[in-house]
């Protein structure tokens, strides 16, 4: 969720020619963060202030008084970005591209759909009675795929990983939980694995597993920082890789 928070909160403020300067629309489903933590963790970003320490008494004012200079990254964030929590397990994908037609009608067309997560999802309903629950998996992700298609839109849409995938060192698309067809889906499929010893230092591996029509250069990004409370990476002290410049 911090991650996913993260990649929208970025989008909502970078100004390019390709959004006239006023950043990209997001929209942002959640299932299980309340609607009160998913706000505090955009103001984290924007203040760069972790979010857990924003009502703390000798913070608060503080954070308030930035919030005054950052009127510019304000209005874009309340301008590009619309977070909707639903319910976890009665959404199907099909229910998602409803409400996304919703918003177009209201006028609010979003280059960003974040889906967080899809385990949360409600399967597509069965092509036939024979369809397992994994197959079922990857029918929903079939569905969102032509979504972003019809639309033009993009989409992230993070998974779990299976057992094989906590505590580990490096997680590839064989640590997924559940279809790995709703994975071979994936454009793009970037994995992230954090030891026990890298969780209290707040680091975490990086690796790019997919980049669907484009040939991957460096695939992988180590010990990279990630402060969950401000929804931020810090890539500065990752190195090279083989003299290749990121």
């Amino acid at each position: 969720t911090s991650i996913c928070t993260g990649f929208a909160a970025s989008a909502a403020v970078t100004k390019t020619k390709g959004n006239n300067y006023q950043g990209y629309k997001v929209l942002h489903f959640y299932f299980e963060d309340s609607d009160e933590a998913i706000r505090r963790k955009y103001y984290g970003h924007i203040l760069d202030i972790d979010a857990m320490h924003l009502s703390d008494p000798d913070i608060r004012p503080r954070a308030i008084e930035e919030l005054k200079n950052l009127k510019e990254e304000q209005k874009l964030l309340k301008a590009n970005i619309i977070g909707k929590r639903l319910a976890s397990g009665e959404e199907t994908a099909s229910m998602i591209k409803r409400r996304i037609e919703s918003y177009i009608a209201k006028g609010f067309k979003p280059d960003l759909v974040i889906i967080d997560y899809f385990e949360c999802l409600k399967s597509e309903d069965a092509q036939n009675f024979h369809d397992t629950e994994w197959t079922k998996e990857g029918i929903t992700m079939r569905k969102l795929e032509s979504i972003c298609n019809e639309k033009q839109i993009a989409m992230w849409v993070p998974i779990q990983g299976n057992k094989g995938s906590l505590g580990a060192e490096f997680v590839g698309l064989m640590h997924g939980g559940g279809s790995v067809s709703k994975i071979q889906i994936g454009h793009v499929v970037i994995t992230l694995a954090r030891t026990e010893e890298q969780k209290s230092q707040h680091r975490l591996n990086v690796f790019i597993q997919k980049l669907r029509g484009i040939a991957i250069g460096r695939d992988k990004f180590l010990n990279v920082k990630f402060n969950n409370g401000t929804c931020k990476f810090d890539m500065t002290d990752t190195g090279d890789v083989d003299d290749e410049v990121f």
